[in-house]
């Protein structure tokens, strides 16, 4: 009767063991599984908003080359620029940062010039935009809006170069394509400031009106 208690008890040990793992090795499934969920969530978001960037530059490329041939912009036309730079600005911040919250860039990266820059141009537009409303301004452009969209002209080129490029990749967490893309648009941006002898695009307008 003890022999068998003993065996009883055995086996239930290792029936517990077993049980253990089991469970031990369906949990590991789904936790790995919710994993693989997320990370391609987190992919399939990255490449709709990296090509939301990319199609962004080339949209305001395409723009530029039309008013600077018209020497004129349209209220239509200064909102998108607006928009546009907005969608740069703000993909830029989100995958710098996300860069360091995944330990793929060091604490820092987030303080870049690409995105400051692209703000400084969505401000300007925003306020070209504002004018339609609370001027007389008729989309004609002056020596100082002329130089304004040269020097935004100039730098979106730059940007183009990159994006050009990467129009076709895929984007997602297991490369390191848009790694690669948010710092050749860093390099492009510095390499213009560094060109030009400034901080930020603002002082291009200012230099190139002789305005001290």
């Amino acid at each position: 009767m003890v022999v068998i208690l003993i065996k009883v008890q055995k086996y239930y040990k290792y029936g517990l063991i077993i049980v253990f793992i089991i469970s031990l090795s369906v949990l590991f499934f789904f936790q790995y599984n919710e994993k693989v969920k997320y990370q391609k969530y987190i992919s399939n978001q990255m490449n709709d908003d990296l090509h939301t960037l990319i199609n962004s530059i080339n949209e305001d490329s395409n723009l530029y080359d039309v008013i600077i041939s018209t020497n004129k912009i349209t209220k239509d036309q200064s909102k998108t620029l607006m928009v546009n730079n907005e969608n740069i600005r703000n993909i830029i911040v989100e995958y710098r940062n996300l860069a360091v919250v995944l330990k793929k860039r060091k604490d820092g990266y987030q303080y870049d010039s690409s995105s400051v820059n692209a703000y400084k141009l969505a401000r300007l537009y925003y306020e070209w935009h504002e004018e339609f409303y609370d001027s007389h301004f008729n989309g004609n452009l002056d020596m100082k809006k002329q130089s304004q969209i040269k020097a935004s002209n100039q730098l979106n080129s730059s940007w183009l170069e990159v994006t050009n490029k990467l129009a076709s990749i895929r984007f997602n967490l297991s490369n390191k394509e848009w790694l690669n893309l948010i710092d050749a648009l860093e390099s492009k941006t510095i390499s213009f400031m560094e060109k030009n002898k400034i901080d930020n695009i603002e002082e291009v307008w200012v230099k190139e009106q002789g305005i001290k």
